[in-house]
């Protein structure tokens, strides 16, 4: 597989944008981190294994689906890194913006997450998110208080 060059252009853009908002990260951690978000939206999946099909690397899919996962647990950013490098990539017209309650597992732990995010093309990106105390639906009062947060 050759890899485009308008997909290396991207990564290293979006690299260079993320260590000036993130200058103690390594440049080679936030390359990968560029790659995979960008595979990411092409996906539109945060399903591993169809992050690491949009990846533009000479290596196999589970050589690609081990380096979606190592990003992803490695990565360690902070809401507050998030909103500092995302908030002005974001076009300056109207956006929408969506507030979920989803539930992840971690082992076997379940999560119970409020993720507020702005709707760019096909997918969602998250803004800023809240691990809600308890499992189980919330009453509309309830969600917005968490959002205010």
């Amino acid at each position: 597989m050759t890899i485009p060059d308008n997909a290396r252009l991207h990564a290293d853009t979006l690299a260079a944008h993320l260590k000036a908002h993130l200058p103690h990260r390594r440049l080679d951690a936030l390359r990968r981190l560029a790659e995979v978000l960008l595979a990411l939206l092409q996906a539109e999946s945060t399903l591993h294994r169809k992050i690491a099909l949009q990846l533009p690397r000479d290596a196999s899919l589970e050589s690609k689906t081990r380096t979606v996962a190592r990003v992803f647990h490695d990565a360690q950013l902070t809401p507050q890194d998030v909103t500092d490098v995302l908030l002005p990539l974001l076009p300056e017209s109207k956006l929408t913006l969506i507030m979920d309650r989803t539930t992840w597992h971690d082992g076997h732990t379940p999560l119970n997450i409020l993720v507020l995010g702005a709707i760019l093309g096909g997918a969602v990106v998250p803004l800023v998110w809240s691990i809600l105390p308890r499992p189980g639906p919330r009453p509309p009062g309830r969600m917005l208080s968490y959002g205010r947060r």
